[in-house]
């Protein structure tokens, strides 16, 4: 039941806990999830306690006929999912915080239910999940003694760029998030300080 996202080595073996998106019977991301591994040069075991969209988006690859060089290759190619299934999600919170905008700048009757804050909370949580899997790929490849993995040498730059640019892209709408809801309290300011100029000179 370990929760922290981490990778190790332990003489012939790699394991650890790597983040993953649960998922409905549809396939729909419903939140974060936790994988648990374990590996050699010759198999690769895992584990979790709810339905996983990467690691079951690894199993249809190898269903339809995918063959990976190693256990370790098939390991980083699952992170290679879950990062693209994150892109999707962050493009999607990207729309929605446009279409928040839009909203926003057209004078609206009201402000208090644009869904920004659910939208934040979705945000601040993913972001968790990538800073903690950066770390855990930097600790394997630059750590010393079992925090290096050198089972994963060869993929580990290639996947921490491609989580250094989710991190990048999470924190920029972020950014976007935090300015908009600036704006939101600007403009729910000025609508109150008019209603309260207009009741003191009804009451003058």
């Amino acid at each position: 039941r370990e929760t922290r996202v981490n990778l190790e080595q332990e003489g012939a073996w790699v394991f650890g806990v790597l983040p993953d998106l649960e998922r409905d019977l549809a396939g729909r991301p419903q939140g974060e999830g936790r994988l648990v591994f374990a590996m050699n040069a010759e198999r690769l075991i895992t584990g979790r306690l709810h339905a996983l969209r990467a690691i079951d988006d690894l199993r249809r690859e190898v269903d339809t006929g995918a063959g990976f060089e190693s256990p370790a290759a098939a390991l980083a190619r699952m992170v290679e999912h879950y990062v693209d299934r994150l892109e999707q999600v962050f493009e999607d919170a990207g729309l929605r915080l446009a279409e928040v905008e839009d909203y926003v700048l057209t004078e609206p009757s009201d402000l208090a239910d644009t869904g920004l804050t659910a939208i934040r909370r979705s945000l601040s949580r993913y972001r968790r999940e990538v800073q903690a899997l950066r770390g855990a790929l930097m600790r394997a490849y630059a750590g010393r003694g079992s925090r290096r993995v050198a089972m994963l040498a060869d993929w580990l730059p290639e996947l921490t760029a491609a989580v250094d640019d989710l991190d990048r892209e999470a924190g920029g709408l972020q950014d976007r998030a935090r300015l908009l809801h600036e704006e939101i309290d600007t403009l729910i300011n000025s609508a109150t300080n008019r209603a309260m100029r207009t009741l003191t000179v009804i009451s003058t």
